[in-house]
């Protein structure tokens, strides 16, 4: 039978979604004007909850924001102190062929790592992303390899062939996992809010800098993450914002031209901003049950907790309840992170809204025939 306890918040709000991504409203019309591209998604960045959506799963070439996931490995390496922003690199003359959107990089130069990631992070140089690359890993198939392993741990179905592959087809989806991977990088994040730098080369020469995502600027709050344009791909743009403690992320892909890709992401940001609250209800590993009953085992009680973050999204409107299910007794043997029940969150009408996983905090072995002779005599002692 399962212990159901009920704990009434009287928050006057609607919760949208709560940590188990689930699809919220996703016509927005009144609010923005998703025609304006051709495919796009709005997301909050812990729970991935999506607040809107428009073919978001559909596949395209992106043109410049195909090289974000390259850029995410690149920025996680610094992260992971396997590239020393104090290192020397020598351009190769692969690196120094791009062009496009580069540094200006030349063949043979001695430039410092953490120039490259600026220009790489600020610009996304095509030369710098590629130069960082060949330090990590000596050669391009070494860094495919990891890069395309990195992509199915977030669950993205793409093959990248090579480094800067502009011919690779991403969805809005996909790009939204980059994004909210690279907002997490301590390197991405202490370039990525800059509009405007420059770095100096060897010889003397100065490359400029411009970001050209222009909400860096002109959104508050806006901490990237990248944007690029072709005539097969049309304007595109991913873009993380964040407020207090609440980020949100937008993907569009194929916007008509440039002021619409940035008019869409600015009214997109606005819109969620103002009509949602957000609440951090638990982290991975809270307790949020004490002292469950456990059987047959050589501990008689245990906590429960949180399996993964729990992240609620409110708009004005009702209450909701949290119900506790978990059964009255647990039985050993027990292994620790083992998920034994749920707290579902439910609006007035009992409508599931999302639920919370609840795992065993140490795990219980079964009690041997000893083990139970024990308890009986330490119960004898104390008697």
């Amino acid at each position: 039978m399962l212990r159901k306890l009920t704990a009434f918040f009287m928050i006057f709000v609607l919760v949208l979604s709560v940590c188990i991504p689930c699809m919220a409203n996703t016509d927005n019309s009144e609010y923005f004007n998703g025609d304006d591209a051709k495919s796009f998604i709005l997301i909050e960045s812990v729970s991935e909850t999506v607040l809107s959506e428009q073919r978001s799963d559909e596949k395209f070439k992106v043109a410049g924001l195909s090289s974000l996931a390259p850029l995410l490995l690149v920025c996680e390496a610094f992260d992971s102190k396997l590239i020393d922003k104090d290192a020397t690199i020598k351009v190769s003359q692969e690196a120094a062929s791009f062009g496009g959107v580069s540094a200006f990089l030349e063949n043979g130069e001695n430039i410092k790592a953490d120039l490259l990631l600026k220009s790489a992070v600020i610009i996304c140089a095509s030369d710098a992303i590629y130069a960082l690359a060949e330090s990590l890993y000596q050669n391009e198939k070494a860094f495919l390899d990891k890069l395309n392993s990195r992509l199915q741990e977030l669950s993205i179905d793409a093959k990248y062939e090579s480094i800067i592959d502009s011919s690779i087809a991403l969805s809005a989806k996909d790009l939204s996992k980059i994004a909210k991977a690279l907002i997490k990088s301590e390197a991405y994040r202490s370039y990525s809010t800059v509009f405007y730098d420059s770095i100096t080369h060897e010889d003397g020469r100065q490359t400029e800098l411009a970001n050209p995502n222009k909400l860096v600027k002109q959104l508050a709050g806006c901490v990237g993450v990248g944007t690029g344009s072709s005539n097969e791909a049309g304007y595109c743009g991913a873009f993380a914002v964040t407020r207090s403690d609440t980020t949100y992320i937008a993907v569009i892909i194929g916007a008509q031209n440039s002021s619409k890709r940035f008019k869409l992401a600015s009214e997109m940001m606005e819109y969620v901003f103002a009509s949602y609250k957000t609440a951090n209800i638990a982290k991975s590993g809270d307790v949020m049950a004490e002292n469950v009953d456990v059987t047959g085992g050589t501990l008689k009680k245990v906590n429960l907790t949180a399996k993964d973050d729990c992240v609620l999204i409110f708009e004005n409107g009702t209450n909701y309840e949290a119900f506790f299910e978990v059964p009255e007794t647990l039985e050993a043997p027990l292994e620790k992170d083992a998920v034994v029940g749920k707290i579902e969150y439910r609006t007035n009408d009992g409508k599931v809204i999302g639920t919370l996983l609840l795992s065993v905090q140490t795990g219980v072995e079964k009690a041997s025939f000893w083990d139970e002779v024990f308890k009986i005599f330490r119960s004898w002692l104390h008697a």
